[in-house]
């Protein structure tokens, strides 16, 4: 089980999992949704705001009409919200993910993309209005990226609370001065075309395990408990240690152990954008970073 949970962290598009803490009457569930974001007449400035709170889910800048961010007065949610609230009664978030790729114009495809994870305690409407580098300045960990290359943010959290408590799904979504506890993902993109809407395609996900509020109903079916196992987020914490949260979405580079265990780095070739790729790609024809998955 932790190493499901590894696995779903350090790759939310592909895996889910629960919390090997024993718990009971508890599912999984995930919440994924595309987004388009582009910029208006006038503006060269789109973003996403993601949080993990299955009630406060999102806030879009989309189609943009300034040079800087407009924040949404309040959160949106998720495109399914009515079935999940039918179902749980309290959440707790076990991984989720951004990944926004460029599909714009190749010949105009000017600006940066700037994302990262920003503490619980900062709202977001603190970054309306933001430069790029005051807006960076607002995350704990961040990276900007030339806006051809998009941007792949895994979530991450700061202690064992943000991710092993279990919080209760509240009725509406809040405004956009709501500050989470644990940390959320956020992007935007500065300096790129005006008027140029779907210049991003941004797939999110976020898993979670769900504490069912009816036994009318149990999606799964009946399953018993998996036994705890000790020390599961301090493993998972030793192995994310040095696992980047925020890494270009294409053009990724290789760290030197990835490349010595590829036949002394033979297996490397030389990509257009600088960094070094693998000769031998997988099935999406970009590179990927390396995922370790062993405890």
């Amino acid at each position: 089980m932790t190493r499901m949970l590894l696995q779903s962290r350090q790759n939310p598009w592909e895996f889910s999992a629960c919390i090997p803490d024993g718990a009971k009457g508890v599912g999984c569930f995930s919440v994924k949704q595309t987004f388009t974001l582009g910029t208006g007449t006038g503006g060269s400035t789109c973003g996403i705001y993601v949080n993990t709170d299955p009630t406060n889910f999102y806030i879009s800048d989309n189609l943009n009409t300034t040079a800087l961010p407009v924040i949404a007065a309040n959160w949106s949610l998720p495109a399914q919200y009515t079935s999940i609230k039918a179902l749980y009664g309290k959440y707790r978030p076990i991984s989720a993910g951004i990944r926004a790729t460029y599909v714009g114009s190749t010949i105009s495809d000017q600006g940066i993309i700037v994302g990262g994870l920003v503490n619980g305690g900062v709202s977001a409407s603190s970054f309306a209005g933001k430069t790029s580098d005051q807006w960076a300045a607002l995350t704990k960990d961040y990276l900007a990226s030339p806006l051809r290359n998009g941007l792949e943010i895994t979530w991450a959290p700061d202690d064992i609370e943000d991710t092993a408590q279990f919080l209760y799904i509240t009725g509406s979504a809040a405004s956009n001065n709501f500050t989470p506890n644990p940390p959320y993902m956020a992007l935007q993109v500065y300096g790129c075309n005006a008027a140029t809407p779907g210049i991003l395609m941004v797939d999110v996900v976020v898993n979670y395990e769900g504490q069912f509020s009816s036994q009318t109903f149990l999606p799964g079916g009946l399953t018993a408990p998996a036994p705890a196992e000790p020390g599961w987020f301090e493993r998972i914490q030793n192995v994310m240690v040095d696992y980047p949260n925020v890494l270009p979405a294409i053009g990724q580079a290789l760290s030197g152990a990835v490349a010595a265990k590829l036949q002394g780095g033979s297996l490397l070739a030389g990509m257009a954008n600088g960094y070094l790729g693998s000769r031998v790609m997988d099935k999406t024809g970009l590179p990927r970073k390396a995922l370790k998955y062993e405890l």
